[in-house]
């Protein structure tokens, strides 16, 4: 996933599906002169901004949308229906189809948010946010605009979260280690 930024800007910011994404793209690309950067490129930057999201729920905010669009009759990324919603199958069978998925197939919405942000192995951010502080920090990375809030989806039922959890916490192991030493400080 490549980074944003603005022209003249000695910052960027990391794209990540599932985090924000869409609230950044929005907030820089709405100023003239915006850019996709590279993680190769971004790492010309003196500031190189990461928002990271707790991996789980990262993981169940790309169910609750797969499962959403598909019971609007859309295709998800080519993931096929079965593996998201099947009527009448319930909740908890369609949060354990979606991850067996996910174990067998790579996708950006998954994929670990350090590998989507490494270089050669090397994270390129210097500078990390818990996702949810995105308000309190985006003014200080460019003067103009406010965060739009889009694409919160509501959830009436939850699965139970700890099928293959053991599973999760070992393949998004540095997420989950880079998401705890963020201590949710204003810096």
């Amino acid at each position: 996933m490549p980074f944003l930024s603005r022209a003249g800007s000695d910052v960027c910011i990391a794209r990540i599906l599932k985090v924000a994404n869409r609230s950044i793209e929005t907030w820089v690309c709405n100023a003239k002169g915006s850019l996709e950067v590279s993680n190769e490129e971004a790492l010309e930057y003196p500031r190189r901004v990461a928002f990271i999201r707790d991996p789980l729920e990262r993981l169940k905010s790309s169910f609750f949308m797969a499962r959403w669009e598909v019971r609007q009759g859309h295709l998800w990324d080519n993931i096929p229906a079965e593996y998201l919603f099947i009527e009448n199958r319930g909740i908890q069978k369609d949060y354990e189809m979606f991850l067996d998925y996910v174990f067998n197939n790579e996708n950006n919405h998954w994929k670990p948010q350090t590998d989507l942000i490494s270089h050669n192995g090397v994270l390129v951010p210097n500078i990390y946010h818990r996702m949810q502080d995105i308000s309190i920090h985006y003014d200080k990375y460019f003067d103009e605009g406010t965060i739009p809030h889009l694409g919160a989806a509501s959830r009436k039922e939850e699965p139970d979260y700890s099928y293959r959890l053991a599973d999760i916490e070992k393949k998004w192991e540095q997420d989950f280690n880079l998401w705890r030493s963020l201590n949710g400080n204003a810096d």
